[in-house]
């Protein structure tokens, strides 16, 4: 096969610059897989929460009520609501199952909102049917026909199993919201007829939640000021569905990776597509001569700018191809399998963003035919006996520090010679320094998500929560008896936690009131690391409830207790606490405003050998809160040790491919010193010192804006009603950064000076002709 000129010439220049094509393969690569693979994570885990909400008709506003009998048809007859359906929602047991708990639906038969999907049976279609949660069945072997023993209350009621289900309202489920874990196994959701649900009330119907689909056009807010006004007395909590603990958590995952994409991966891609522009920019350059010789030998314009066209869009598509298979394919997938031990999905898709793709694809083959065609805009204006010679080189000049006569006649000849060749080529000092901000900042921002997640953790479970165990008394148990037999055990506090219907200046909402014992010694409280005291007549509130309910200090916050009563209480103190939003004070203070202090739950330690299993509904460890809070930021834990992988990758990378164009660059002037008199020592040591001092400028400049960025991503973050996360980069992630980044300097500077020794005079400074 006879091949012709140009494609010999293509593939001995593939052959020839086979590194730096690689380099800008590579560059591509890990730019679109980052940018595509953070991309499809959260728009797969938004697509399948906004299509099974729609597919299931979700409510926009869940009522919790106390338990009533009472008619609430005539508040569906307002213009404001479309559809208004009663539930009964109660937690059971499982009879003989190891302290397995199921949180029971009883809907009617014909409900329309806040459906589920069967994906396996069939629907409740008899009496004493239920339907299960599918992963709560499959953790227990649990299939259609089984039989199953509720217990409530000492009341049994054996149900048949008809199908097993998912449900776009208990995409996550946990007993509490203390509890961060979901475990599939000991918890679940089950849907029953209402009707069935009579069993269990004294064959009283009776109703403690409603769901409500507002009418088109109508404001959600107007509908619950509407639904206060008729029904304060009865109302618990009034949530939108975005403020539900399901909703809040699933938003809270894309809030997170929603953040960090439309920052970390568009810097990321930046200084690739920035990176890949100088290479092949440079790249391009260095193809003066044979483009000299291209048109002396009689090549038209068209043919050699296509010729070299080649290289820019094959390695663009190379890159964006692979990139695109990781970040579609890899990325998410790694990501979900964390996904899945919080959530519980029905064969979710991954989707990917075709706009996106299109766009980046588009910016890749830009940033090197782009650099092609500004080169040969340049070069083809120049006649071929012109491009055959070297390029002739700016014309010298004085650089400012050399007016600075006393610090510039103290310098040796090979630094001042630095200095020069440094100022001589403004592009090339400019784009190493960009290249190592731009990596530096992304390392060090990369780090900056795992310190602030691993902080988060400590902070609450080592500074604020102190006890080792919190058990919580089970509902049939005198829990005002339990805690004063407890008063002579000093390693033992009491603890209520009760949630309100709270009404502030500004917002009603439901919140969670937390009484703590006088000077407890196991729950404290900071403000950026200074301790706060709280005291008898005081009221603290957390920064990220007092954002909630727009509250400063001395506004006033009023509730009804369960008498009926309004309470009002005065804010006094404002203290930042990443995990337990709400409103906390003492006993004495609770007791100031004429409430009794009844214990939900006891803190301290040795609480299993203290009471009885009757007694405790369940013991919680605290190291285990704090081993599932990890647990349950797994994924974004994932996503910073991918990212940290990925900003290393790069900065190695891009370092050694500036290092071996800095190289190439100055091979001839290297050749030129050494004929000069100059030793292999002496120009290894004037091309490392100009390496390491524009490395070092790009240091000290990516640590700010890498501190700027991460502060960006967790300001933008979104973490919900239940999480405050404050921005920290602990200083071993600053020598990380640090030290990380001169290592591979002093790495790339040593391969440099390996070619110095290689350097061929004769051929150097005959390279132009």
């Amino acid at each position: 096969m006879v091949i012709s000129p140009l494609k010999k010439m293509f593939l001995r220049s593939l052959k020839k610059n086979s590194i730096q094509l690689l380099s800008i393969a590579l560059m591509l690569i890990l730019g679109v897989a980052i940018y595509i693979g953070i991309d499809s994570t959260w728009r797969s885990l938004n697509d399948y929460v906004e299509t099974n909400y729609r597919k299931e008709n979700k409510a926009d506003i869940e009522v919790l009520i106390k338990p009533t009998n009472k008619d609430f048809s005539g508040l569906s007859e307002s213009e404001n609501i479309n559809r208004l359906e009663e539930q009964f929602l109660i937690e059971g047991a499982i009879a003989d199952s190891d302290g397995k708990e199921v949180l029971i639906n009883g809907v009617d038969q014909e409900a329309k909102l806040n459906q589920y999907t069967i994906v396996k049976g069939k629907n409740l279609n008899k009496k004493n049917t239920v339907i299960i949660d599918k992963s709560f069945a499959e953790a227990n072997h649990l299939d259609i026909g089984d039989k199953l023993t509720i217990e409530i209350n000492s009341l049994e009621k054996e149900v048949s199993i008809s199908g097993l289900a998912v449900s776009s309202s208990y995409i996550y489920i946990t007993p509490d919201s203390t509890t961060v874990v979901p475990n599939h196994e000991d918890y679940g959701f089950i849907y029953m007829n209402k009707k069935d649900t009579k069993y269990f009330t004294q064959n009283n119907a009776m109703t403690n939640k409603l769901v409500i689909k507002v009418a088109d056009g109508k404001n959600v807010e107007t509908v619950k000021k509407e639904i206060e006004q008729k029904y304060e007395q009865e109302i618990i909590s009034i949530l939108e569905s975005k403020e539900t603990l399901n909703d809040l958590a699933t938003s809270q995952k894309v809030q997170q990776y929603q953040s960090i994409g439309n920052l970390f991966p568009i810097i990321f891609f930046a200084i690739v597509i920035l990176m890949s522009f100088t290479t092949m920019y440079r790249l391009i350059n260095k193809e003066r001569a044979i483009i000299g010789t291209m048109k002396a030998l009689g090549y038209s314009s068209f043919k050699i700018i296509t010729h070299y066209l080649f290289y820019g869009i094959w390695v663009s598509i190379i890159g964006v191809f692979f990139g695109v298979l990781i970040g579609w394919k890899v990325i998410p997938n790694y990501i979900w399998r964390f996904f899945n031990e919080l959530f519980i999905f029905d064969h979710p898709e991954i989707v990917i963003n075709g706009y996106q793709v299109a766009i980046i694809t588009a910016l890749s083959i830009f940033s090197t035919c782009v650099a092609t065609l500004i080169v040969f805009y340049n070069v083809e204006k120049e006649s071929p006996a012109s491009l055959l010679r070297e390029k002739s080189t700016t014309k010298g000049y004085n650089i400012l520090l050399e007016r600075i006569k006393p610090f510039w006649n103290g310098l040796k000849t090979s630094q001042k010679l630095t200095l020069r060749q440094m100022f001589r080529s403004k592009i090339r000092m400019s784009m190493t320094i960009i290249g190592v901000v731009g990596c530096t900042s992304l390392l060090l921002s990369a780090l900056g998500i795992r310190d602030t997640i691993n902080h988060v953790a400590s902070s609450v479970y080592e500074k604020s929560y102190l006890y080792e165990e919190k058990a919580y008394v089970a509902s049939d148990t005198d829990s005002r008896e339990l805690y004063d037999k407890t008063r002579s055990n000093k390693e033992i506090e009491g603890l209520e936690e009760r949630p309100y219907f709270i009404l502030s200046n500004s917002k009603n909402k439901s919140g969670l009131i937390h009484v703590i014992e006088d000077n407890s010694s196991y729950i404290k409280f900071y403000d950026e690391n200074k301790q706060v005291k709280l005291s008898e007549d005081r009221l603290l509130i957390t920064k990220k409830t007092a954002e909630i309910f727009s509250l400063n200090k001395g506004d006033d916050i009023r509730f009804r207790n369960s008498a009926g009563n309004l309470v009002k209480l005065k804010v006094t103190d404002i203290a930042e606490l990443s995990i337990g939003q709400g409103f906390y004070l003492t006993k004495s203070a609770w007791e100031k405003a004429d409430q009794v202090f009844v214990p939900t739950s006891l803190v301290g330690e040795n609480l299993k050998s203290t009471f009885s299993n009757d007694e405790m509904k369940k013991i919680v460890l605290t190291k285990n809160q704090e081993n599932d809070f990890l647990g349950s930021m797994g994924s974004t834990l994932s996503m910073s040790i991918l990212l940290i992988l990925s900003a290393s990758l790069l900065l190695t990378v891009v370092l050694y491919n500036l290092g071996t164009l800095n190289f190439s660059d100055r091979e001839r002037d290297m050749a030129t010193l050494s004929v000069l008199g100059f030793r292999f020592s002496e120009l290894k040591k004037i091309l490392s010192t100009e390496n390491i001092i524009l490395s070092l400028c790009g240091i000290i400049i990516g640590i700010p804006f890498g501190i700027k960025i991460h502060e960006k991503i967790f300001s933008n973050a979104g973490m919900g009603d239940e999480l405050y996360f404050r921005p920290v980069i602990d200083r071993q992630s600053y020598l990380i950064t640090i030290i990380f980044t001169i290592v591979l300097i002093i790495i790339v500077n040593y391969l440099s000076n390996k070619k110095i020794n290689k350097i061929k005079m004769t051929e150097a400074l005959k390279s132009v002709e």
